[in-house]
């Protein structure tokens, strides 16, 4: 596991995007911060192979703000 040090809590702390990225400098990959819930529910999403509409509701918890459901689309 990796500790955030008490600046990079900090700034996550004070940031606005859902979910934080952060990007590894070395390799210029980005990665997605989410909170343990999130990832134990999307994880037991996978497990249980449901199908793609089950994951609506967690992805717009993900992404509040840029989410549009298609299943109120219908």
């Amino acid at each position: 596991m990796i500790t955030l040090t008490q600046e990079q809590a900090r700034v996550l702390a004070e940031t606005t995007e859902s979910p934080p990225r952060v990007v590894d400098p070395q390799t210029q990959h980005t990665y997605f911060l989410v909170s343990g819930e999130v990832y134990a529910r999307a994880q037991a999403l996978f497990e249980e192979e449901q199908d793609v509409l089950g994951m609506y509701p967690l992805l717009a918890e993900v992404d509040p703000e840029g989410w549009q459901d298609i299943t109120e689309m219908a």
